[in-house]
């Protein structure tokens, strides 16, 4: 669930500073997908492993190690258009979203490969690796879009 909290972070952010509809598309349909998804396995957790520990959030330095350093300090501000804005806030937000499902589509094939040991679990990773791969593709046209763009710089 700390993967999935750092997507949702990132596209509350886009969904106000990005001027192209189609990225705050994007990212509502990230956050809705992944905010459902969490809730899922917090599920799952408390029915099958009710003596777990809880835990509340990521830890700290976890958000760190998965956006890079400048794109916490920008975070840290709650706007990524006042880090950058235009073209170069999109780019940022894909350019690290991209990985950010691939790592998310490689969990689920380990858990398709037959490390899950419940079904349900199977059938979340095939819709994590079905949803994140084709947003995957998604946002590969827009960064070629972007890249292929003028720089509006924020205007």
């Amino acid at each position: 669930t700390m993967h999935h909290e750092g997507a949702i972070m990132s596209s509350r952010m886009m969904i106000g500073d990005s001027e192209r509809p189609e990225l705050r598309e994007l990212a509502r349909n990230i956050e809705e997908s992944q905010s459902r998804q969490i809730d899922q396995m917090q599920n799952f957790r408390d029915e099958w492993y009710p003596d777990a520990e809880q835990t509340s959030g990521m830890p700290a330095g976890a958000m760190d190690e998965m956006m890079g350093d400048g794109m916490m300090e920008g975070m840290m501000g709650g706007s990524m258009q006042g880090m950058m804005g235009g073209d170069a806030t999109d780019e940022m937000f894909l350019r690290m979203m991209i990985p950010h499902h691939q790592m998310a589509v490689d969990m689920a094939e380990k858990a398709l490969d037959g490390e899950a040991d419940h079904p349900e679990l199977e059938e979340l990773a095939r819709t994590i690796k079905e949803e994140q791969s084709a947003e995957i593709e998604l946002m590969q046209g827009y960064l070629e879009e972007i890249e292929g763009a003028p720089d509006t710089g924020g205007r």
